[in-house]
């Protein structure tokens, strides 16, 4: 599923997947060719910001899966201050100076996608299961992607339905907004999108541009 995802993109992006609870993070860079590039490395979970007393035991497992794997990019992409990501509105994670980046966790997999903080990133993974599955969940990971990417920098609660799927092929797809959010997310703004599947989950990444106006977004983290 990494090295799927990481043929997208000549930008340096950075992406990191484990299983929640897990030993060992598997990385990729988009650098890499088809079928090649993993590396496994040692599972070093950074120290957590706090969650509610009432937070279940299995979100405190994702929780750290996901931003494990946000500790793992950020080094492979050449960070070297401190790991621990802080919490912003929502729960999102504060992101270093000069990046940006994207967490996901469903079932038992976490996601983790970083690179220079001039690109809108989202990464979206979901489990296959009874209730949505096929099209309709492709779909489905496809908008959240675009949503994650662009909410950050659009400072607005939407609809992760504005963003249509207007192409879609065996590895890509392109969103297009159906009405402005902000500036910098305008009506018929087109966005770039990879997905790739496994026999239990379906993973996408947005890729965008940022507008000028915004120098250093913040990633949003939704479970």
């Amino acid at each position: 599923m990494l090295g799927r995802l990481s043929r997208f993109t000549d930008a340096p992006l950075q992406l990191a997947g484990m299983e929640v609870a897990g030993q060992r993070v598997w990385t990729v860079h988009s650098g890499d060719l088809p079928g090649t590039g993993l590396v496994a490395v040692p599972a070093q979970t950074p120290p957590l910001p706090p969650l509610p007393p009432h937070a279940h035991a299995r979100r405190r497992q994702e929780q750290a899966a996901g931003r494990t794997c946000a500790a793992v990019a950020l080094r492979r992409a050449g960070w070297t201050g401190s790991l621990s990501l802080g919490r912003g509105p929502g729960g999102a994670p504060t992101w270093p100076p000069g990046f940006s980046g994207s967490l996901a966790h469903s079932g038992a997999l976490a996601l983790a996608v970083t690179g220079p903080n001039t690109l809108a990133l989202g990464l979206d993974l979901e489990e296959r299961s009874p209730l949505l599955s096929g099209p309709a969940l492709l779909r489905h990971v496809l908008r959240e992607s675009a949503f994650k990417a662009a909410f950050p920098t659009a400072q607005m609660p939407f609809d992760p339905a504005a963003f249509a799927v207007t192409v879609l092929t065996p590895d890509r797809a392109e969103l297009t907004l159906t009405r402005t959010l902000a500036p910098g997310w305008t009506r018929g703004q087109r966005l770039q999108a990879v997905w790739a599947q496994t026999t239990g989950h379906l993973a996408a990444l947005t890729c965008q541009p940022l507008h000028p106006l915004f120098q250093d977004p913040v990633s949003q983290e939704l479970p």
